[in-house]
């Protein structure tokens, strides 16, 4: 009714329209609630009847009802009408428990958490308290669905030994508060994130803020029980959500905020396929772009995992997950554990189309990344589903791409020319400056060779950028002294480190090469080293040999190490070990035999056999004019007060360190006299004299011979010895 039209029964009163209005609002009012009356008695027999038989248009019926609740607490409604229909909401919750929260579609159940955070950033002190309880009473519900389907998990690992290892996997999953809290836990988060998306009101909402304070004003934190720390951590998660929607815009001239700022995102997304998978995929156009090729590759198969998981879900693929190890080891552990139930996760239609797609991608990303190993296992997952529905014509494709892909694994196994990344510690000094990130350990990755130079250089400008001025001072020392420190001054310690391997990893050890695939891929372990003296001095001249000790650092970062979506890992455990003046030369002696093998083995693998560096490595081993470095550690360490000190045990490790050396260098005697031209007899000759000479030393300080008795065995020599041995004896290749 138009107010055009309203009278007044008393002529000249001035307050006609305002009574009209309020007779209105008071008839509304009471259509609403006559409405949620009826729609109430409808659920109620809805819910009745699902009990005892099924109707057939229930489903449509339930979705009419649920829509009409939602309908009627929008804002245009009254204080009071909101306040009815949240309670009708509660009881709506409790008549379909089983409906929402244990099986069926996600989408109402998002719906009506979308609503109930909309409720939440009310300026109604009344309706946002009421919210924060209403959702306080369906992430309870939640839990204690989830809560039953742990334990009959559980259940069927005490049942059935084979369930052994899925099951725990379970259980040790549910800390995550998603799966704690079930359903509404992973649908919470893509609610709120799709409403900062379409209502950028909420994203800056102090009313929002005050709603989630009221969730929280609900948890006795003084007894908090499992459920209880399992919503303040999605409240924690929730503002996370909200501070990494607002910091995107601000982060878009620092990629590497802005790349944990999408995976904070994606994360808020795992209870959405569909969303979660977008985010990562956004993220891998960004890496792309600035030529990030092996963090592109990581992020292109946690879709590739996300779209496994469904169709495997759908009993349309059997996921063999260990592929994705040669990617990163992290990428299945959460992949498969995002929403523990199957049910948890909104499904979002996708295909095995979908799939070979988006393995297309990520192998293309591997290629540039030259992580060439890792193409292969990865299309494991689409040719079994190809050659099963007779799909012969992508089956070329791809093994046209596996051919290239191992032809290029087979090129740069024989040049030798690939560098698959360096890697840095970085330290930030200064609370005023850096903020969070104060004293803070990283370990960065960089592409191909990057010079430490270069990487301080590029650091110093970021941080340049982070802090708002110039006065940003990189230091290489280990420590710094405190004493010394300007507070005005912002500061970056930078340490080139190693990967590594350790010695009780259960990762295969790799070929001694620094660029080999294995050591680069799921690294979490380096290490760099330093020479001092026993007073943990730093070197500042030579010192005497026996006073020389060796220090090593060695770094672990978070689990799954690089490559990694990050550019970037924390460091999450530093260790020292000291290795003493004996120790230290033994390391030196074995190093230099190491390097030696190394350039003999690569020879071996195809390659040219790099006969200069042969000859520098045994230049630097046996000849008069340097040999004094191998020879006195044994004139040193043999003397009566340094075997009194060390015992015969380790003089026993330094006589095999000297025959591990002296085996290698007459392996490289022999090459070298297979690969050289008569121009060079005479320098052979050279180094085989002292060789020998060596020998007699050695022989005379540790009391045996320490010769191996090698025969040339003529297929272990490199084919360019091979091939100089083919054209003296007349045959042609």
């Amino acid at each position: 009714m138009s107010l055009d039209y309203c009278t007044s029964p008393f002529p000249g009163s001035t307050n006609s329209i305002p009574f009209r209005v309020l007779q209105l609002v008071n008839l509304s009012q009471e259509v609403a609630l006559i409405v949620l009356d009826v729609a109430q008695t409808f659920a109620h027999q809805l819910a009745a009847s699902q009990r005892h038989r099924h109707w057939p248009h229930s489903e449509s019926l339930f979705h009419s009802l649920l829509s009409l609740h939602l309908r009627l607490a929008d804002e245009h409604w009254s204080e009071s009408v909101r306040l009815h229909v949240i309670a009708g909401l509660a009881l709506f919750v409790n008549l379909f428990r089983a409906r929402l929260f244990e099986g069926g579609p996600l989408e109402p159940l998002y719906m009506l958490i979308e609503k109930v955070l909309i409720q939440m950033a009310s300026r109604l002190p009344a309706v946002q308290a009421a919210a924060a309880a209403l959702l306080q009473l369906i992430l309870r519900n939640g839990y204690e669905v989830a809560q039953g389907y742990f334990a009959s998990q559980i259940l069927a690992q005490s049942v059935s030994p084979s369930t052994k290892i899925n099951n725990q996997a379970n259980g040790g999953r549910k800390g995550v508060s998603s799966e704690r809290l079930g359903r509404p836990g992973s649908q919470t988060g893509v609610a709120l994130a799709r409403l900062l998306g379409f209502q950028s009101v909420l994203s800056n909402s102090a009313a929002f803020e005050r709603g989630l304070s009221a969730v929280e004003a609900l948890v006795d934190q003084r007894k908090a029980t499992s459920f209880d720390l399992a919503v303040l951590d999605l409240l924690r998660q929730l503002r996370g959500v909200m501070t990494a929607t607002v910091a995107l815009k601000d982060a878009a001239n620092d990629p590497i905020r802005l790349a944990d700022l999408h995976l904070q995102l994606a994360d808020s997304y795992r209870g959405s396929a569909a969303l979660r998978s977008a985010w990562f995929d956004t993220l891998a156009e960004l890496y792309e772009q600035d030529r990030w090729f092996a963090e592109a590759a990581v992020c292109h198969a946690h879709s590739v995992a996300i779209i496994a998981r469904e169709l495997e879900e759908r009993k349309e693929l059997e996921v063999d997950w260990r592929v994705f190890e040669w990617i990163n080891n992290q990428i299945s552990e959460t992949e498969q554990s995002q929403g523990g139930d199957a049910g948890n996760v909104q499904p979002a239609g996708f295909t095995t189309e979908n799939l070979g797609a988006k393995i297309d991608k990520t192998a293309a990303a591997l290629m540039l990344a030259e992580r060439f190993e890792a193409v292969g296992p990865l299309y494991r997952l689409i040719v079994p589903v190809l050659e099963r529905n007779m799909n012969f014509t992508s089956l070329v494709s791809v093994y046209a791409e596996l051919q290239q892909t191992y032809s290029r694994a087979a090129e740069v196994r024989s040049s030798g020319k690939r560098h698959l990344g360096t890697y840095f510690r970085v330290r930030f000094y200064g609370e005023n400056h850096f903020k969070q990130e104060h004293n803070t350990d990283w370990i960065y990755r960089e592409m191909g060779l990057t010079s430490l130079a270069a990487f301080a250089l590029e650091i110093k400008e970021k941080c340049q950028r982070q802090v708002g001025h110039d006065r940003v001072q990189i230091e290489a020392n280990e420590h710094l002294d405190m004493a010394k420190i300007d507070p005005t001054v912002a500061y970056v310690q930078i340490t080139h480190v190693e990967p590594s391997i350790s010695e009780d990893s259960a990762t295969p050890r790799p070929p001694t090469v620094s660029n080999d695939f294995l050591l680069h891929t799921n690294l979490s372990e380096f290490s760099y080293e330093c020479a001092m003296v026993e007073n943990e001095r730093k070197l500042s001249k030579e010192p005497a040999i026996h006073e020389q000790i060796l220090k090593r650092t060695v770094i672990r970062v978070s689990s799954g190490g690089f490559p990694s979506a990050r550019r970037r890992l924390p460091v999450i455990s530093v260790n020292y070990e000291q290795f003493s003046p004996l120790e230290f030369a033994c390391q030196k002696l074995n190093t230099k035999a190491e390097q030696i093998r190394k350039t003999l083995s690569a020879a071996a693998n195809g390659r040219r056999l790099d006969v200069k560096g042969l000859q520098l490595l045994l230049q630097g081993a046996v000849l008069p004019t340097v040999n004094a470095g191998p020879l006195a550690y044994a004139e040193v360490f043999t003397k009566d007060e340094q075997r009194e000190k060390y015992g015969d045990e380790a003089i026993v490790k330094l006589r095999e360190s000297f025959r591990n050396l002296m085996s290698a260098c007459q392996l490289a005697i022999e090459a070298n006299a297979s690969a050289i031209g008569s121009d060079q007899q005479t320098y052979h000759e050279v180094l085989v004299s002292s060789f020998d000479a060596m020998h007699e030393r050695l022989q005379t300080f540790f009391g045996a011979s320490l010769r191996g008795n090698l025969e040339p065995d003529p297929s272990q020599l490199p084919r360019s010895a091979m091939h100089i041995l083919d054209m003296m004896g007349g045959v042609r290749n």
